[in-house]
């Protein structure tokens, strides 16, 4: 009996494990609407980070993010592209500064609210060179 319990637990644990990227975590900060979403390793990459929008005006956001892993010494590409991590846009929607040194900030011309119309994931590329590896990966609702 405890065999068939140990398979069930770590069945789920995986299953949930694969559908992370999917089901990122995010919340509402503040009275401000500020927006924090959470990015998960890809890959095992990792890589994961904490992304920051606080609306600057009616029609720009700035993007923060803070990263953290073994590679984010060095410049990693960083975008918003439309779709889900799961099925994402390669063609990036939003291009953002760059990770270095495990932080970005970029002021984009787009409201914050316009990025809940549909559907939008972060993305954070390995490298320059490697830009079709992506190493980390985070959704808006």
């Amino acid at each position: 009996m405890k065999k068939i319990l140990l398979a069930a637990t770590i069945t789920a644990l995986m299953a949930g494990t694969a559908q992370a990227a999917d089901k990122s975590s995010h919340q509402i900060l503040d009275s401000h609407h500020q927006y924090r979403a959470y990015l998960v390793p890809l890959h095992d990459s990792g890589v994961k980070g904490t992304i920051t929008m606080i609306p600057e005006g009616p029609k720009k956001t700035k993007v923060i993010a803070i990263m953290t892993g073994k590679k984010v010494n060095h410049p990693m590409p960083f975008h918003i592209h439309q779709g889900l991590c799961r099925d994402i846009n390669p063609k990036p929607k939003y291009p953002l500064n760059p990770i270095v040194n495990g932080k970005s900030e970029t002021v984009i011309n787009v409201s914050t609210a316009s990025l809940f119309q549909e559907p939008y994931a972060f993305n954070v590329h390995e490298s320059k060179k490697n830009i079709k590896h992506y190493v980390a990966c985070g959704n808006m609702p």
